[in-house]
């Protein structure tokens, strides 16, 4: 058997715009993973269904603000049925932050029956002004996505809120591109102060442009019941600035004004199918925008469909105080969803600990080889291509072809065959057989994850199944094609099953998804080759060794 020369495969990565990130954010390794807020115990009450939405009391240069010692969050509570009937609640922490109390236990603000914010009053961002007044901007609708507008309320204690006679004091028909008469959404508030000292609220609204998908909108003014759109109406971020993973829509937006660098820095979540990812861009203007080379930041984990931290992580919210101070982690509050529920059920408000790396030598490779044996005829008669993702956290999603074939009725690989050298406890990965990153948490895919030294296979139980394996020699993993099932395969020996029908998925995605994430990894070259009927791909990966 004769291997032919390999050859190089060319990608691009965008790790060469880790220099442009500020305050020593290049590299970001979250862990402490912790819930702090979730629903009432009394599925009846206001809070019953869900938590949602956290957001910082913050003053007019951004900072979070602290009162009697205490911290301070605003959230969004959504009641059954279906918890489209939401609220704003506040809690509180004594200990900066590693507990949280609802208080009072009341919401701060409610619907109002037969107003234009009959149904909601939520998604809220509160802002202490210089002169003392809380202000609180919060989404009403008078339906489900009917009706929808920015509305404002007052308080002197952060409590007890006033609306605005003056409300809603913005609706879809202040936007261009927001279908006055169609389906509207106009949530999830972010408020801060531009760099040229005006209010700027930023939201997620349906973008007629993008296909009635979420897309990110912002208006500014000198008075707080006077803002005018931006960008003419139009997003001031969407989906068409970001490049890091296939998206179709952007949401939850949270701008900080970086006054020394004069940047904006926007934390947001990107969308395709069910993969909800949280991610970062910057922008000099808050029109042109650049993302984050790094992106995604924190996608789901590999837990069990039941976890909460299996399907959605959304809204992401740093403290300007963290991004700063480049000695101190970054926290990261957001909120998350389990895999395979609706929007908001089962969602709580959850924190993350971000440590930053700087670059620094020494470096361990890694390398991760491919082997995919095409004994299936079809493979070979027809046209297109398989594609295999290779998203590190250090480079861009990679496209990288593996056949030029593309069956019209296809089956996947008769076999193949994933070998990683150079294990340790620190590396963990993701491999995905049969659909994309994305397609995986909606439906389809076999899933195999690699965790502190252990290998995750898929099982029809609820209970995951755990294998050690040893870190002195490579990890080889095989998957062979059969009758009924993908037969997989460790170190040579079988170790499970998994039914061929949750493989093999019609539709353009014929893909296999390698992912590394929880550390600084770069992709440094792909070779490939071929032996007989065998496609062989070489991927080395580069990341800091541990200090």
């Amino acid at each position: 058997m004769k291997t032919e020369v390999w050859e190089n495969v060319k990608f691009e990565t965008h790790s060469h715009l880790l220099n442009k990130v500020p305050y020593n954010m290049g590299h970001i390794e979250f862990s402490d993973f912790k819930i702090l807020l979730e629903k009432s115990s009394d599925s009846e009450a206001w809070d019953g269904y869900s938590v949602r939405d956290p957001s910082l009391l913050t003053g007019e240069n951004g900072h979070y603000i602290e009162e009697n010692g205490e911290m301070i969050i605003y959230f969004t509570g959504c009641q059954v049925p279906q918890g489209s009937r939401q609220y704003t609640g506040r809690a509180v922490s004594k200990d900066q932050g590693e507990t949280w109390q609802k208080f009072p236990e009341s919401p701060v603000l409610s619907p109002a029956e037969g107003d234009w914010d009959h149904l909601t009053a939520s998604t809220s961002w509160v802002m202490k002004g210089d002169d003392g007044i809380y202000r609180l901007f919060y989404r009403g609708a008078k339906d489900t996505f009917v009706g929808e507008g920015v509305g404002l309320a007052e308080s002197n204690d952060g409590i007890n809120f006033l609306k605005h006679p003056a409300n809603p004091i913005l609706s879809a028909k202040d936007f261009a591109d927001i279908d006055e008469n169609g389906k509207q959404l106009m949530a999830v508030y972010h408020v801060t102060k531009t760099l040229e000292g005006e209010i700027l609220v930023c939201f997620e609204g349906t973008s007629v442009s993008c296909g009635g998908t979420t897309q990110i909108f912002a208006a500014k003014g000198r008075k707080w019941h006077d803002l005018k759109p931006l960008n003419d109406g139009y997003p001031i971020f969407s989906r068409k600035d970001v490049g890091s993973l296939s998206t179709t829509r952007v949401a939850n937006p949270r701008i900080v004004s970086l006054e020394e660098e004069k940047l904006y820095m926007l934390t947001f979540n990107g969308r395709h199918r069910q993969l909800y990812w949280l991610g970062v861009a910057f922008s000099d203007d808050l029109i042109n925008w650049w993302e984050h080379p790094r992106n995604p930041l924190l996608i789901p984990n590999s837990a069990r469909r039941e976890h909460p931290f299996s399907g959605r992580l959304e809204g992401g919210v740093f403290f300007k105080e963290d991004i700063l101070n480049t000695k101190s982690d970054l926290r990261l509050m957001f909120m998350t969803i389990p895999c395979g529920v609706p929007s908001s059920s089962g969602c709580v408000v959850a924190i993350a600990n971000g440590k930053r790396h700087a670059r620094a030598k020494p470096y361990l490779n890694l390398k991760a080889t491919i082997e995919i044996e095409n004994h299936n005829p079809i493979l070979k008669n027809s046209n297109g291509s398989f594609t295999l993702c290779a998203a590190p956290n250090g480079a861009s999603l990679v496209h990288l072809p593996l056949t030029r074939e593309k069956p019209q009725n296809y089956k996947m690989f008769h076999s193949l065959r994933f070998s990683i050298a150079s294990i340790s406890d620190e590396l963990n990965a993701e491999i995905i057989l049969g659909v994309d990153i994305a397609e995986h948490f909606s439906k389809g895919g076999l899933k195999i994850t690699i965790k502190n030294g252990k290998l995750y296979l898929p099982t029809k139980s609820a209970t995951p199944e755990w294998l050690s394996f040893s870190e002195k020699e490579p990890l080889n993993i095989q998957f062979t094609s059969g009758p009924k099932n993908w037969i997989i395969s460790v170190q040579g020996k079988e170790v499970g099953k998994w039914p061929t029908r949750r493989v093999e998925r019609s539709g353009p995605a014929r893909i296999l998804s390698f992912l590394l994430h929880q550390g600084s990894f770069d992709l440094l070259s792909v070779e490939k080759s071929r032996v007989e009927d065998k496609s062989l791909f070489q991927l080395v990966f580069q990341r800091e060794a541990s200090q």
